[in-house]
Order: C-alpha cells, then structure tokens, then sequence
C-alpha cells in the first residue's frame, strides 16, 4: 500500500472546489457541470486507487498535477461559461429538411446490423468475454457481408446518429417510428461493444447520449422529457447488466489480491497518477505518431500499420507502457510534450470558444453537433485521448464531413435567400 502523500489530494481537491463552485453558480446539472461532476468523481478515485494497489505511486509531485489540473481547466472554461439553458433558438436554416431526411434514412438503415449485433451478443457468453477481449479476432467476422457494411457505417456515424435522434425529438410532427428506428441505431453500438467486451463503447456511448440529451433538453417538451427518463431506466439496466457481465468475466483473471473496486478505479483513477508520476519526467516525445496517426497520413509523415507495432515502436522509444492511461492531456504530452500541450489546449480553448459564441441567444444546429463532437474529449478525457484510436480518428472525420455539409447547405440557404430579398426589392 502506498504511504499518505499530500499531492495526491491536490488535483481531486481542485476539482472538488471547481464542481463545488458551479454547482451553486448553475443550480443544476447542465453540460458544464455534469462534465464537472464527472472529473469530481474520477479524480476522487484515484485517492481509492492509490491506497489499493500494488504499484508505487508515493512519489507524486506537485508540478504535474498543477499542469495537469490549469491545462484541462483552459481546455474546459468555454464549456464552463456555456450555458445551454441560455439557447433561445437554433438556427436550422437550409438544414433542417436534410436532418429530418438523414433520421428517416437512418432509422431504416441500422435494423439489418443491429439485429446481427443482437445475435453476436447472444453468442458472446459472459464466461467467454474474457476470452474475446485478450483475442487479436473481433467477434465482427461472425456478421455477413452486408451486416459488415451496415455495421461499419453505423460505427463511423457514431457521432451523427444521437444527434439526430435527439434533434429528431425536437420535432412538432415526430413518427415513432422513426424515433424507434433511430433508437435501434443507438442500441446496435451497446450491443458491438458487449459482443466484442468492450467496455469503453459501452461507457463513451452513455456519455456521448448524455451529452446531446443536456443540449437539447430545453426544446424537448415534458411528455418527451418523461419518456427519456423512463427509457433511461430500461437503458441503464441493460447499460449495467453488459459492463458487469464484461467487468465480472475479466475480472476472473485478475489476482487474488484485486478486488472490483479497485479494478473499477484503475480505469477512473489511475490516469492522473500515471501523468503524475511518468508522464511527467518524459524527455523523448513521439510528435503525433501515437494520437495523430491520420494527421501524419495526411502530410505523408511515417505511421504504423497496426496497433501493436506502433505500442511496441513507440514503447521502446519513450520507456513508458502506452496501452495504459495517462489523461487526455497525457497523450498529448507523449506526442508534443508539455509546451506542445500547452498550444494544444489553448487551441481547443479558442475552438469551444467558437462554437459555443451566440448572437443574442442563437446557435447554429452545425455548432450543436460539433460540441457533442469535441466534448468527447473531454467527457472521457479522464482516461485518455478518444480520438486517439485510428477508428475514432475515421468516425471524427466523418464527422467533420457531416458538420461542413451542414454549414455549406446554410450558407447556400442564406446566400439564396438574401439574391431573393435583393431581388424582391429592386422590383
């Protein structure tokens, strides 16, 4: 067991009095401090962590958790500033027939591969999770071709479809139907994750949901309001069931020693100790190869072929295990070190700051979706970087391309519109 450190207290105490702090500011949880809340209670973990766990964390040290603690601080204060109970309205123009169009689409598109998910979830036992998990073989193979194709195009929207779904509910004339549809599309990534036990779909699922739920909650009226809470129950249950089926067959494995909880902890607390007491004394960075692979590709700068042979170069090169976390703001110091990081935030800083800007109480729908997008930083930023995996990097930029389609069929609408009023006033 570790012996009593008075750093360790420092970055969950910084959170503690920040969650504290807005909490009395806002009232309630909304997306700023529900973000908050998270990082309380993760941070708060890692004091259980730390004094239920084999490996030596007793020399943590001031300095990087002061860094750790401004650097997310920057990152987060335009979130913290944003208040969505504030939106008096959001701008659909030129957009709002498209979504409607893509939420049909999309509700009849997902039910063939959700219900091959569905099965494959069957097959995947809670005695054979294990099993799945430490295989190189995504149980993936067992869905056809065109299960595959609809998969894989449900993985990449995994940014869209909640967006629609939420934005959907917004609708005066909604068909269920569609809201089904679009809930099945939900369903299919829980039942992927579970299939191939991957907690972390599971967990960034739930809070990718969340997210869009407290940005559009203001417009949803009380029955659809009523209806989220009573199929947040059923959704949570089944939520529950999955992570402990998964967490209980892994479980099986780990040593006599080890208990859930703290098997539960490593994952929300081992993070800052990790920054803290390796991450920090680093001196060989690894300039974008290990979270900005498709970056590298793009400028035609060397990357890896696999998962594996970038953990074992980049390993090697640094001294440090990288398939563990270290923060958000860790993986970036890997890769740029910490005045690298330090630009890095302050330019996420200025991002936020774009987008969540209203002009007398507007928003426009694109912005919405791109902080959904980017939240997922920081909503599971406590472990690692989400987009540092080369698939999140796919469904990013497809999220991209989805976000810049919206915005260039507004400013066609805009542009159309204002030739029309030109026109109608010169006659």
């Amino acid at each position: 067991m570790n012996q009593f450190n008075f750093n360790l207290f420092v970055y969950p105490g910084l959170f503690v009095i920040t969650f504290i702090i807005y909490i009395f500011k806002r009232r309630k949880i909304i997306l700023s401090t529900y973000m908050l809340m998270i990082y309380t209670i993760t941070s708060l973990s890692s004091i259980y962590y730390y004094y239920n766990t084999s490996k030596d964390y007793s020399h943590l040290e001031l300095a990087p958790y002061l860094y750790l603690f401004i650097l997310m601080y920057i990152g987060m204060y335009p979130i913290l500033k944003f208040d969505e109970r504030n939106i008096a309205k959001i701008n659909t123009n030129g957009v709002g027939s498209f979504l409607v169009f893509l939420s049909v689409f999309y509700s009849l598109f997902v039910w063939e591969g959700t219900l091959e998910n569905f099965f494959l979830a069957i097959k995947s036992s809670s005695i054979s999770l294990n099993q799945i998990y430490d295989s190189s073989t995504s149980m993936d193979s067992g869905l056809s071709y065109i299960g595959k194709k609809i998969n894989y195009i449900t993985k990449i929207s995994n940014d869209i479809i909640p967006f629609l779904f939420f934005y959907y509910l917004t609708q005066n004339n909604k068909n269920k139907y569609v809201i089904i549809g679009l809930g099945v599309g939900l369903f299919s990534s829980i039942l992927n994750g579970y299939a191939n036990a991957e907690r972390v779909i599971l967990v960034r699922q739930f809070l990718n949901m969340s997210v869009y739920y407290l940005l559009f909650k203001k417009y949803l009226s009380a029955k659809t309001n009523n209806y989220i809470k009573i199929s947040s129950i059923l959704f949570l249950s089944i939520f529950i069931i999955a992570l402990a089926l998964i967490t209980t067959s892994r479980f099986g494995n780990l040593n006599s020693d080890s208990t859930i909880s703290s098997w539960i902890t490593l994952y929300t607390g081992e993070g800052p100790l990790r920054f803290n007491t390796e991450m920090w004394n680093l001196t060989d960075f690894t300039y974008g190869k290990f979270s900005f692979e498709t970056f590298r590709d793009a400028l035609g700068l060397e990357t890896y072929s696999t998962y594996q042979l970038k953990l074992s170069s980049l390993e090697s090169k640094t001294g440090l295990m990288l398939n563990v976390f270290y923060t958000y703001i860790g993986d970036w110091f890997v890769d740029f070190g910490p005045y690298g990081t330090i630009l890095l935030s302050l330019f996420v800083y200025l991002v936020f700051s774009k987008l969540t800007k209203m002009r007398d109480g507007e928003i426009k729908i694109y912005n919405i979706f791109l902080i959904g997008v980017f939240m997922k930083i920081f909503m599971f930023g406590f472990t690692y970087y989400t987009f540092q995996v080369r698939f999140e990097q796919v469904i990013l930029l497809t999220s991209l391309l989805f976000y810049f389609t919206l915005r260039i069929l507004h400013v066609a609408s805009s542009k159309n519109k204002y030739i029309q009023n030109a026109y109608t006033s010169n006659n």
